[in-house]
């Protein structure tokens, strides 16, 4: 997250936080089947967010585990800006390097990496980017939501918070188990840019950046996880993040959408 974030009208909630892993996640209270089905979804349109450092041999040169992000259609995969472009003290883009997408294979534990994708769209004052790949197609995705959750609804977040590069440069080896946690919506609030964003009851970690927050009785995905929420001074609140609505980039989903169909 780019400097403190002020939060203004923030009302909280009682939050019952449950953390496991892909494969086992306690969801609470509630319909345990529409939030059993919405985990699900969340697992297989979720990937990781790497950069693939490339020198001017086009040779790689390292890997560096960034952030989450989620498809919304077969083409389209939304993150954060911050995950694609990453500022000092993290090792910014170069041209060269490539943006790829990774998921933890839930029987094998396997690391599988996909294509490079391309950027279609970002924006570092809302904090949004929308990236697709050339040839490959998600099986499973989010249907985003533009609408505004009450306070108080049950909500989930998932990403790649424990991801690590172990093993040699000339041989790394990713090790990312994807993570669920369950929280509510906290409140809103707004930056003095006039960005909205949404506050949420639930702790996050910098792997979840980019990841989506979705509903936990529909399944749909309404904002884009950006950060722990931060005290003005720039303390961590604790337990308490800050995401970015879907609704801020409407506009763009819907255009992109329209120009990405074969």
């Amino acid at each position: 997250m780019r400097g403190p974030f002020l939060l203004i009208c923030c009302v909280l909630v009682l939050l019952e936080i449950s953390i496991s892993t892909a494969s086992s996640i306690q969801l609470g209270s509630g319909n345990p089947s529409a939030r059993t089905q919405a985990f699900e979804t969340a697992q297989a349109a979720t990937w990781g967010v790497a950069i693939v450092r490339v020198d001017a041999k086009d040779n790689m040169v390292g890997i560096s585990l960034v952030g989450s992000g989620f498809f919304v259609s077969h083409r389209l995969f939304v993150t954060a800006e911050h995950v694609i472009n990453p500022e000092p003290p993290q090792t910014p883009r170069s041209p060269r390097d490539q943006i790829r997408i990774y998921q933890t294979d839930s029987a094998s534990s396997e690391v599988i990496f996909k294509e490079s994708l391309r950027v279609l769209f970002a924006d570092r004052t809302v904090d949004a980017a929308v990236l697709a790949p050339s040839t490959f197609r998600a099986r499973k995705w989010f249907t985003p939501t533009f609408v505004r959750p009450p306070i108080g609804s049950p909500i989930g977040l998932f990403g790649y918070p424990l991801a690590e590069i172990r093993g040699t440069k000339e041989k790394p080896v990713v090790e990312s188990p994807a993570l669920g946690r369950a929280g509510t919506i906290a409140g809103y609030a707004s930056e003095p840019s006039g960005v909205s964003r949404v506050l949420t009851a639930q702790t996050s970690n910098p792997g979840n950046s980019g990841g989506p927050e979705f509903m936990l009785d529909s399944g749909e995905a309404f904002s884009i996880h950006k950060a722990q929420l931060l005290t003005p001074s720039g303390k961590d609140v604790v337990g308490y993040s800050v995401g970015t609505p879907l609704l801020a980039i409407r506009e763009i989903l819907e255009k992109l959408e329209k120009e990405e169909k074969p």
